[in-house]
């Protein structure tokens, strides 16, 4: 419809689109070209704007969608403290969980290590939470840091209070085989004498 990098033609292009979106009575349609918008407007940085077309969204799970799919840009971006707020506004508890293990891969992946694991600290989903561990473990790895990578798999396994969270975080150890095998041979046989003590 409209292709220009001319930032005012641009704006006219935005409100032209908005306008349009506004005539369609179908609100399932709508709410998808509002989403489609939301995340065109992300990709180009207009932050405001995206939040606020994010707001006139009716419908609860699309809203959700575009919500996380603005907080995951920002975060990209590096703008954790809006990517923060805006996932607080996340009604959804599993699209809201979703949200903050991309946010928590973001900062690890940009070496913001405490707060990294202070957002994986506020996920209450087991399965995603052991998710965005790997992640932080697989960004620990890629940048050399095997202190800290053998410091979170120490206290999570120590933080495991059943067989099935002691699986899902056995793969935080999966990094630390390539640095350094003999560690990795013993976080395993740890792994299984731990396994072995909570089967009773």
């Amino acid at each position: 419809m409209c292709q220009t990098t001319h930032w005012q033609e641009a704006e006219h292009c935005w409100q032209e689109i908005k306008h349009l979106i506004g005539s369609i009575s179908d609100r399932w349609k709508k709410a998808e070209a509002q989403i489609n918008l939301s995340t065109a407007l992300a990709q180009a940085q207009h932050w405001q704007e995206a939040k606020r077309i994010i707001g006139s969204i009716s419908i609860r799970e699309i809203k959700a969608k575009a919500q996380i799919n603005l907080s995951t840009a920002l975060a990209q971006a590096q703008r954790w403290q809006e990517a923060k707020h805006l996932i607080s506004s996340i009604s959804d508890e599993k699209r809201k969980v979703k949200a903050l293990v991309n946010l928590s891969t973001a900062l690890a992946q940009a070496q913001h290590w405490q707060e990294a694991e202070q957002v994986i600290g506020s996920i209450s989903i087991k399965e995603d939470k052991a998710e965005a561990l790997v992640n932080l473990s697989t960004a620990l790895a890629q940048y050399n840091d095997y202190h800290r990578l053998v410091q979170l798999v120490q206290q999570e396994w120590l933080r495991a209070k059943s067989r099935e969270e002691t699986f899902l975080l056995f793969p935080l150890a999966f990094n630390l085989l390539h640095h350094s095998p003999d560690l990795g041979i013993d976080l395993t046989n740890a792994f299984f004498w731990v396994d072995r003590f909570l089967q009773g």
